[in-house]
Parts: C-alpha cells; sequence; structure tokens
C-alpha cells in the first residue's frame, strides 16, 4: 500500500485475517473461567436469552389403586428465566500521523497486528474481571443493568432479586444458591493455616466435599470447576505436595491449557482477576461451578463481530468497534454455589491492570 491507507482494503484483511480468531483468543487465552464458560457456551435465538429451567424434581409421581383418583397440580408456575443480552466493545484506533507513518504493506500489518493484540487483550481482561464484579450487598442487583452477570449475582441467596426475570421470594426458594460462610457453615477459620490443616473443617478437601455435594443435581452434572484466588490455590496445591510428595500439578492441564488441579473428577483453577474486586484481604472467595447449569449465552453470530472504520467527530482518526453480544446465565442456581469471607492477599498476585467495564454515558 502507498499513499494514504486504503480501508476498504483493510477491512477486508482484518475480515479474512483476524475476525475468525479474536473470539477464541479473548475468551480461551486470558482466564481460566473465562474460557470454561466460553468452551460450554450456547448461542440462543430470540430477542432475549431464554434458558429451560431445570430445578427440583416436583411431587407429583403417586401409587395408584383401582378406581383411585390422581391429584394433578402444577409443581411450577416457571418454565424459563430470560436474559437481556450485554454488549461490550472495544475500539481499534487510527490516527492521521499512524496513516502517514505506515503507508508500506508491512508497516501497516506490524501496526494492526499490535492494535488487534491490544483489543485482544483489554477486552478479554475486562470481561475477565467483570465475571466477578460484586452486586449491591444488600439487594444483590448488578450496580447497572448494562453489566454482565457477574458470578457473585448469579450465585446468591437474596429472596427478593430478580435474577432472569424471576424473583425468588418465599415461594421459589429453589432459585436461590447457596452462599457458604465461616459463621453459618463453619467453627474453624478460612485462612491458609487453618485451610492446610486436616483436623480443621475448613480444611481444603473438607470444604470442596461440601460445596460440591452441594452442587450435584439428579446425581449427574457436567464439567465441574473450583475456582480460588491465586494464594489458595498455592495453599492447596502444598496440601497435594505433602501427599503425593511431587505437585499435584503433573496430573494435567485444565482448560484450554490453564493449570489445573484435582479434586475429585472437579477442576481447581487459580483466577487472578479475583482479587480485583475483593474489598479486602479477608474478602476472598471460592465458586463451585456445573457447566450444565451455568455457562455463556451469545446471540447468534455475535460472540465477536466487527463494525467498518468511520471517522471520529473532533479528531483527526479512524474507529473500528469490536464487540461481542451476550451474557453469563444459568438455568439452575441450586446446581452451583460459592464460599465467601476467605483469607486472600490482594498483594499475593500480579493481577494486572484490567480496566473494569463501566456502564455507557
Amino acid at each position: 500500500m502507498s499513499g494514504s491507507v486504503n480501508y476498504t482494503q483493510l477491512e477486508s484483511i482484518i475480515a479474512a485475517k483476524y475476525m475468525p480468531t479474536i473470539a477464541d483468543n479473548v475468551f480461551l487465552n486470558y482466564s481460566p473461567t473465562l474460557a470454561w464458560g466460553y468452551t460450554h457456551a450456547k448461542e440462543l435465538e430470540g430477542r432475549k436469552l431464554v434458558t429451560p429451567l431445570e430445578y427440583a424434581d416436583g411431587s407429583n409421581t403417586q401409587m395408584y389403586k383401582a378406581y383411585g383418583t390422581i391429584a394433578v397440580a402444577p409443581t411450577n408456575i416457571y418454565t424459563a428465566a430470560e436474559w437481556e443480552p450485554k454488549l461490550a466493545d472495544s475500539s481499534l484506533v487510527i490516527d492521521k500521523k499512524e496513516e502517514k507513518q505506515n503507508k508500506t504493506s508491512l508497516a501497516l500489518k506490524d501496526l494492526i497486528d499490535g492494535k488487534i493484540k491490544n483489543v485482544e487483550k483489554g477486552m478479554a481482561g475486562s470481561i475477565a474481571r467483570a465475571m466477578f464484579r460484586r452486586p449491591d450487598a444488600s439487594s444483590g442487583a448488578m450496580l447497572d443493568a448494562s453489566y454482565f452477570n457477574s458470578l457473585d449475582f448469579l450465585i446468591n441467596d437474596v429472596a427478593d432479586t430478580t435474577v432472569g426475570g424471576i424473583v425468588a421470594g418465599t415461594a421459589y426458594a429453589w432459585w436461590l444458591s447457596k452462599v457458604f460462610t465461616k459463621d453459618a457453615d463453619f467453627t474453624d477459620n478460612l485462612t491458609i493455616a487453618d485451610m492446610i490443616n486436616s483436623a480443621k473443617d475448613t480444611y481444603y478437601t473438607k470444604v470442596f466435599a461440601r460445596m460440591l455435594a452441594m452442587a450435584k443435581f439428579r446425581n449427574s452434572s457436567g464439567d465441574m470447576l473450583f475456582v480460588l484466588p491465586q494464594e489458595q490455590w498455592d495453599g492447596y496445591e502444598f496440601v497435594l505436595d505433602q501427599k503425593k510428595g511431587g505437585s499435584g500439578l503433573g496430573e494435567m492441564q485444565g482448560v484450554a491449557g490453564f493449570d489445573a488441579l484435582k479434586y475429585r473428577r472437579a477442576d481447581v483453577v487459580a483466577e487472578d482477576a479475583m482479587v480485583l474486586e475483593q474489598a479486602s484481604d479477608v474478602d476472598g472467595e471460592f465458586y463451585c461451578l456445573n457447566s450444565e447449569n451455568l455457562f455463556w449465552a451469545f446471540t447468534p453470530g455475535t460472540k465477536m463481530d466487527s463494525d467498518p472504520f468511520v471517522p471520529s467527530q473532533n479528531s483527526l482518526t479512524k474507529v473500528k468497534n469490536f464487540f461481542t453480544m451476550g451474557d453469563m446465565v444459568t438455568n439452575n442456581r441450586q446446581a452451583c454455589n460459592r464460599l465467601e469471607g476467605v483469607a486472600s492477599t490482594r498483594t499475593y498476585v500480579n493481577a494486572g491492570s484490567a480496566k473494569s467495564i463501566e456502564a455507557a454515558d
């Protein structure tokens, strides 16, 4: 290319070379939890994302005797949850000076390579962080309706919160998750010192056993995932080291190649983005997730899409927007749970500088 940048040709290059891989690079290469949810993603048709519900079996099974009567009653008025798809956008900007300084084909290729990688990394970091955003403590609601559903929002026990169009209240307790806490569920502390001590009831495998038992549904499940802060993950690896005389890490590589330990048949992964949403060093969390009941849902064709370059107002730039449209959803909140109030030193890990996704003006 010579002279001014040929944006029509540039659009063709981006469509052919970059678009087929951007979604995978965003969702599979940054966060094990994001990769896990994306691996089990579904495309759901319609204006809203609709997930048929899976909840506890009804009580209509009866014994019958000749000429007897059968009681017929609906077990629940809800058959599906409905979710408004959310849209996250990242922009690639080319300034007039960059146009003039990158006229050759090779220079322009290097420029676009760098800018696409920046889009991928920025979007991946922000979406990964969004999974752990804390809802309002009292209401359980996301602080803005445009935000992606976070794990804390979906896996919650606040009865009056509308989740997927359903308010659990007192009548629909099956639409609540179990949230384990130190005060309600354990006598020992949620510190690494106690959690590596097999005599304590907060010993890692005892905690995992309780969470996994609560997450089972009809004695079958999809892929199970425990998500821990890095410091706690290292504590669990220390327990496995003691037992085996070698790292449990050697057993496997987890989802999308991320390091994973095992508890029974569940993967145990470390998530750096979690600490960015912690309020203190004793505000960490564990999650127990079931892929049959929690996953990413996308509007068809929008795992990753883009608009053509357009000139910006009030600046000598051209902008191309990349966007993903969907949300994290669930069809059975009882099948996932979390543990809150876990010790997790925020400075223990370099969590990066992922920006928090904020509501548009």
